[in-house]
């Protein structure tokens, strides 16, 4: 079992992160506040209402703690590792990143169908079983088994694409014609993903009819999400588990849109909105 130490993860520390107590403590893993013991990296969310008792009570001996109580510990609780954070969620996360969480080595698994004329960037990963078509696809992405990316797709850098997920498919556009059938309005769009998104599995993101589907950078789509065709997403929005979009929606920056919501097609909603 690898031991790690403070010093293993003072490169992640901020400028402002102070470390307090008796060094010499090391952890092995992480865990929920049921499963922690004298080997576990624990820490105190901000918005805890007693963190100084949790302190004491809790069984780890390397500990990231909000500065809050900084000028309340005691000689007893300096027997600990404590790391003094302005965001202890944050320095957890970056640490149990880096050392816990495994990322798949680059490379194309060998039973995915690449278009001869894909251009894929460096250090990317492709799943088993995916299908990339004639798109653009930057450096450093993850995309993960039976991902299937059309036509007229250009992808940037750092983006991560879960399990299932669909991008550039044609969207769902019809028109009456003079006998009162349906026929295909065409769908021969584009999608545009920004850089640092994340996609989730099994979502469905539709090619712009005649212009563009953007997802602006920073964005992060949970599963079962369906975006239709030239939906516009701003930068850094969150939206969550079966959500459904609409067809020409405009969705601002920093937008968070909560889990089964239905937005109808053309409507527009602001930045910063919930």
């Amino acid at each position: 079992i690898d031991m790690y130490s403070v010093d293993d993860v003072r490169h992640l520390l901020s400028s402002t992160d102070v470390v307090m107590g008796d060094e010499k403590h090391t952890f092995s893993k992480v865990a929920d506040i049921a499963n922690v013991d004298a080997i576990t990296l624990d820490w105190i969310h901000a918005s805890n209402r007693d963190p100084l008792c949790y302190l004491r009570k809790s069984k780890a001996k390397l500990i990231i703690v909000p500065r809050s109580i900084e000028g309340e510990l005691s000689t007893d609780d300096l027997d600990k590792t404590i790391i003094v954070s302005n965001n202890p969620m944050l320095l957890f996360s970056r640490i149990a990143r880096e050392l816990f969480v495994l990322k798949p080595v680059p490379g194309i698994h060998p039973s995915s169908v690449i278009h001869p004329e894909a251009k894929i960037g460096k250090d990317v990963y492709i799943g088993p079983l995916c299908y990339i078509g004639k798109c653009e696809i930057g450096d450093n992405c993850i995309i993960h088994s039976h991902v299937s990316i059309e036509v007229n797709v250009t992808i940037g850098n750092n983006v991560l694409i879960k399990n299932g997920a669909r991008i550039g498919q044609p969207g769902f556009g019809f028109v009456k014609n003079e006998s009162g059938d349906y026929e295909k309005f065409p769908q021969i769009g584009k999608v545009v993903i920004e850089d640092d998104v994340e996609i989730g599995a099994n979502t469905c993101i539709d090619r712009g009819a005649l212009s563009v589907t953007r997802v602006g950078r920073g964005t992060k789509i949970d599963n079962l999400v369906h975006i239709a065709h030239n939906v516009q997403i701003g930068e850094d929005c969150i939206i969550t588990g079966n959500v459904s979009i609409g067809g020409s929606s405009r969705i601002g920056d920093n937008v968070w849109i909560g889990p089964c919501s239905t937005i109808r097609d053309g409507v527009q909603i602001g930045s910063g909105a919930f």
